[in-house]
C-alpha cells in the first residue's frame, strides 16, 4: 500500500519499507533476510545492535553495497551493547584498535576509517 505526501512516497511490502523523496532518493529499511543485496548500490547503512551477529560476514556482506558511481560519499554506522553473540568480534574490530575510543584510525586491509565512541551513562 502507497501513501503520497507532496513529493514524499511510501510503500510497504513484505516487511520492507520503502521511502521515495521528490529528488531521485530513496530509504529502504528491511531486514537482512529478506532483502538479496548482491547487485545493490547504497550510500548509506545502520546496523542497529551489531553484537547480534555471531560472525561479520552478515555485517561485512552489506557494506560491501556501501558505493556510488556519481561520487556520492558512503558512510556506515552501527550501535551495540556489550555482550551478545558477537561480542568477540565487534571488540576485535572496532574497540580494541583505540579502546579508550575517540580516535579515527585506518585499517591496514581496507583502507578504510573506523571510530569507536563508548556511550556514557550519565545520572
Amino acid at each position: 500500500m502507497g501513501r503520497s505526501a507532496g513529493s514524499i512516497t511510501s510503500r510497504t511490502r513484505c516487511g520492507e519499507r520503502l521511502m521515495g523523496l521528490g529528488f531521485g532518493s530513496r530509504i529502504l529499511s528491511a531486514t537482512l533476510t529478506r532483502r538479496r543485496i548482491k547487485a545493490t548500490a547504497i550510500t548509506r547503512l545502520y546496523v542497529e545492535e551489531i553484537g547480534n551477529f555471531p560472525s561479520d560476514r552478515p555485517v561485512l556482506k552489506l557494506m560491501a553495497t556501501l558505493r556510488s558511481g556519481a561520487g556520492v560519499p558512503v558512510g556506515f554506522r552501527a550501535t551495540g551493547n556489550p555482550g551478545g553473540p558477537g561480542h568477540q568480534w565487534v571488540k576485535a574490530r572496532y574497540i580494541d584498535p583505540a579502546p579508550m575510543g575517540f580516535r579515527v584510525f585506518r585499517d591496514a586491509v581496507s583502507g578504510l576509517e573506523r571510530v569507536y565512541m563508548h556511550g556514557q551513562k550519565l545520572e
